[in-house]
């Protein structure tokens, strides 16, 4: 089933994102559980953002979590991922957890909606959903 997540449900959103972290990105960001919370917590509590799950008996084994605010250029509506994980024994019910996303941020008036893709693998799931590339993006760590 999939649900807007509550507060109770943080705990578990961290464990998902600390994997997200630990399978696709342990080279790119620093994992902090404790900013991971605090995001989720206003995406759940505010107005502009939300946190979908997949509950799977009693358990919460997929997440996503969307952003819907006014594009700085264009002045238009539009929706941006933050984070997109599902448990791997679970990865057929992702398309439908983005489709949930998707439908989230028409009702609020988005006009496009933004992934990000960490390997080619997404990136071809994102074409074959409808989804056209639009720019790359590049990361060096700096250091003062």
């Amino acid at each position: 089933m999939i649900r807007h997540a509550t507060l109770d449900d943080v705990p578990a959103i961290v464990r998902m994102g600390q994997q997200f972290i630990q399978t696709d990105y342990r080279h790119i960001v620093r994992e902090n559980p404790e900013q991971m919370a605090a995001l989720v917590t206003m995406l759940i509590e505010g107005e502009h953002g939300t946190v979908f799950v997949i509950d799977h008996e009693d358990d919460v084994v997929g997440m996503i979590g969307i952003l819907c605010t006014t594009h700085c250029i264009s002045g238009d509506m539009f929706a941006g991922e933050l984070f997109w994980w599902v448990n791997p024994d679970q990865r057929g019910n992702g398309v439908r957890l983005l489709r949930k996303a998707e439908s989230w941020a028409i009702k609020r008036g988005a006009k496009t909606i933004q992934m990000i893709a960490p390997n080619e693998q997404v990136g071809h799931l994102y074409a074959r959903m409808g989804y056209a590339p639009v720019e790359m993006s590049y990361q060096k760590f700096i250091t003062a």
